[in-house]
């Protein structure tokens, strides 16, 4: 991946009108500046998925090249939607639907965008700025700055999160029962600080994932098959899109 596409190089003002957010991207200026601006979206990777939810339901979108329909205009996709939090514990894998997108329409499809859900948040890292100093003055060299711009786009942080996201949905269809097998407090107080809540259930996963793979060896596999399907290791598609998201509330 070039450090900047050609389009954000000499990039000097927004031009499209800025939306609305729910939340704070956090204080990452960089991450706020790609999305608000719509650059975000030259950063896209294949395969491509993003996690969304409303009140009572929970979607893994997933879009990939798709093996026929291409022209020297535009190029089709393959979009899937994926209904994690409506999985019976019969199939291995969750009901889908797939749709054929030109990647044109990517960020205006009601097969990516879906009305009345919201992307998992981002998660984003920022870069310390006493990173650029100590070096007689100058900015760290670029290859340094490539790699935290890389992770900034890619944060581990956010990877976690969607690994949790997605094996709740997945235990909740196989194997509630795993609550109640792992020690743990999935409860936590109002005033309890969030960074402390999501490391405390991330922890508690990772033991419910340990027990399954040791002592349910079908429903592991069932898991290594989700994982195949819908987490990828490219950019966030909440990051991609977060911007169509914000537009539409």
């Amino acid at each position: 991946m070039p450090l900047l596409p050609k389009s954000l190089q000499n990039m000097t003002e927004f031009k499209v009108p800025m939306p609305k957010f729910s939340k704070k991207i956090g204080m990452n200026l960089g991450i706020e500046y790609l999305v608000r601006s719509g650059l975000a979206g030259e950063f896209m990777e294949f395969p491509c998925s993003i996690f969304v939810k409303s009140a009572n339901s929970k979607v893994a979108i997933t879009i990939n090249k798709a093996n026929t329909g291409h022209t020297k205009h535009c190029t089709q996709l393959s979009v899937k939607n994926w209904f994690i939090s409506d999985c019976d514990e019969d199939q291995p894998i969750p009901s889908m639907q797939e749709h054929m997108v030109r990647d044109v329409d990517l960020h205006i499809s009601p097969a990516v965008v879906l009305k009345g859900f919201s992307p998992l948040y981002f998660d984003c890292s920022s870069l310390e700025w006493k990173r650029n100093r100590g070096n007689n003055g100058h900015p760290m060299p670029d290859y340094i700055y490539e790699d935290y711009f890389h992770k900034m786009l890619s944060p581990t942080s956010h990877k976690v999160k969607k690994e949790s996201f997605l094996w709740e949905c997945f235990t909740e269809a196989y194997i509630p029962s795993i609550k109640h097998m792992v020690e743990g407090d999935y409860s936590f107080d109002e005033f309890v600080p969030r960074s402390i809540r999501k490391t405390v259930k991330d922890t508690i996963y990772a033991k419910q994932q340990r027990l399954v793979e040791k002592n349910f060896k079908t429903i592991w596999w069932a898991w290594i098959k989700w994982k195949k399907f819908m987490l990828f290791d490219t950019v966030p598609g909440e990051l991609i899109f977060m911007r169509d998201y914000s537009a539409m509330l």
